[in-house]
C-alpha cells in the first residue's frame, strides 16, 4: 500500500481518511522537511496531510486567509499529528497549535496520537519540553527529524 497523499491547499476526499497524519511545524524560511516526512512515511496505510504548498504567496491576505482555515481544518481533523520545530525560525504558529493539540487531546486523554520533535538547536526546545509535559505528554520528543519519522513509521505499521 502506498499512502495517500495531500497538500495545501487541496481538499480531502468527501469521507475523510480513517488514519491521516498531518505534517505540522516549521514552513517558511525552513528546509522543506515535510519533503522528507512525505517520502520517508510514502509506504503506510495512511493520508498524508501537508500544510506546506509551492505556490502560497503569504502577502496576498486571501492565500493566508485560505490557508490559515485549511490548516485549522484538517489539524483539527487528522487521526495523528506529527510536530517538527526546526532550528532555523521559531515556527510561533506551530508553538500554538502544538498547544491548542496538547489541551484537545488531554482532554480526551488521548496523547498518544502526538508525536514532537525539536531539531537540538531549536531555541524554545526547552518550552517544548516542559508545556508539553505539564499538558501530560509523556512520550518522547525527538531530536532528530529521522528518529521521530522512524517512530511514526515503526507505531503506525
Amino acid at each position: 500500500m502506498r499512502a495517500q497523499y495531500i497538500e495545501a491547499i487541496n481538499m480531502v476526499p468527501v469521507k475523510f481518511p480513517e488514519r491521516s497524519i498531518f505534517l505540522a511545524g516549521g514552513i517558511s524560511g525552513c528546509d522543506d522537511w515535510q519533503n522528507t516526512a512525505k517520502e520517508f512515511l510514502q509506504d503506510l496505510d495512511i493520508t498524508i496531510i501537508n500544510p506546506r504548498r509551492n505556490d502560497f504567496n503569504i502577502e496576498n491576505m486571501l492565500n493566508s486567509v485560505d490557508q490559515i482555515k485549511w490548516e485549522h481544518k484538517y489539524l483539527s481533523s487528522c487521526s495523528h499529528t506529527m510536530f517538527w520545530f526546526p532550528d532555523a525560525t521559531l515556527c510561533p504558529i506551530t508553538l500554538f497549535e502544538l498547544g491548542k493539540c496538547l489541551a484537545y487531546n488531554k482532554m480526551k486523554n488521548d496523547t498518544e496520537k502526538l508525536y514532537i520533535g525539536c531539531a537540538p538547536s531549536y531555541k524554545r526546545v526547552f518550552d517544548v519540553e516542559i508545556q508539553s509535559m505539564l499538558m501530560g505528554y509523556h512520550r518522547p520528543i525527538f531530536k532528530d527529524l529521522n528518529s521521530l519519522l522512524t517512530f511514526i513509521k515503526t507505531e503506525l505499521s
